[in-house]
């Protein structure tokens, strides 16, 4: 387990990864203040990273949403 590290260098620390985090500070809009960092790529599998949150164990998120491109769908 890490120590409680900020959003920022987490995403340094960790780029481009999945992360499992425990202990999350939020701030105002629900975004990531901090964490301890509980699981990454580089030593779990994505496929476990999201076992562990749909467990409710850690929060996963990803440490570089802005290269994601996000679609979605509309249907009657």
């Amino acid at each position: 387990m890490s120590p409680r590290m900020t959003w920022s260098d987490i995403k340094k620390a960790y780029p481009d990864q999945h992360v499992g985090l425990a202990d999350v500070e939020f701030g105002d809009h629900n975004e990531i203040k901090s964490a301890v960092v509980m699981y990454s790529e580089t030593n779990t599998s994505k496929n476990q990273i999201f076992e562990q949150a749909i467990g409710g164990k850690v929060i996963q998120a990803y440490t570089s949403p802005d290269k994601i491109l996000n679609l979605g769908a509309v249907s009657k």
